[in-house]
């Protein structure tokens, strides 16, 4: 449709995602993103004296920076697996939480979290809000996709505060049916008249003489 536009744009990625997400966020449209959700995928390499680069890391700080500020939404998580020759989520997340002015706390495994996820670390400032885990293995990589159900539905939803749709009308599918007034008319189907009765000849044949039969002899 010509007229339909975007109320809300959000992005979110998973593992290497978060590359699209930075191409993104460098671009001119950039500035139109309304949150963004990195799911145990933000990697960058190591500087020559051991530090994290900080090219790779720029568009998420700016943004965490307008998060904290309360103009975006940005919710970011971290397992613990250890990457060869590059920077681990933990590292680049906590680096993230540095660069906002903050610094992440200790956290508690928590029933609700989804895929036997344990929570180790949290942050929050503004809109802001990080939360990093314990696992080192493949399926405790996967398990962090089932953190974005939750994050929608208890960040997502109430920040955009997404108007309901309108449901069919239940007889709108069922077919028009036809009002009694409207009905053709049939014309009644005759019955068949009984043959008229003489009732002159019906008394007279009731007032005969019945004959009698034979007498039984004794």
């Amino acid at each position: 449709l010509k007229s339909a536009k975007a109320r809300k744009i959000a992005l979110s990625a998973w593992s290497a995602g978060y590359g699209a997400v930075e191409q993104i966020l460098r671009s001119k449209d950039g500035k139109d993103v309304d949150a963004v959700i990195l799911l145990d995928g933000l990697h960058v390499g190591y500087a020559p004296d051991g530090s994290l680069e900080k090219g790779g890391l720029e568009p998420f700080v700016d943004y965490a920076k307008r998060a904290k500020a309360g103009k975006r939404f940005m919710y970011v998580s971290h397992s613990s697996i250890i990457p060869p020759g590059y920077a681990s989520t933990t590292e680049t997340v906590n680096q993230l939480i540095h660069d906002i002015g903050g610094s992440p706390k200790k956290g508690k495994p928590r029933k609700a979290d989804p895929m036997g996820l344990e929570l180790n670390s949290t942050f929050d400032a503004g809109n802001f809000h990080a939360r990093g885990f314990d696992g080192n293995d493949k399926m405790d990589h996967c398990a962090h996709i089932g953190l974005l159900r939750d994050v929608f539905k208890s960040h997502i939803k109430p920040r955009w505060k997404t108007p309901k749709g309108f449901a069919a009308k239940k007889d709108a599918d069922k077919p028009k049916v036809a009002a009694k007034s409207d009905k053709p008319k049939v014309p009644a189907v005759d019955k068949p008249k009984k043959p008229a009765v003489d009732k002159a000849k019906k008394a007279d044949k009731e007032k005969a003489p019945k004959p009698r039969g034979p007498v039984a002899s004794r």
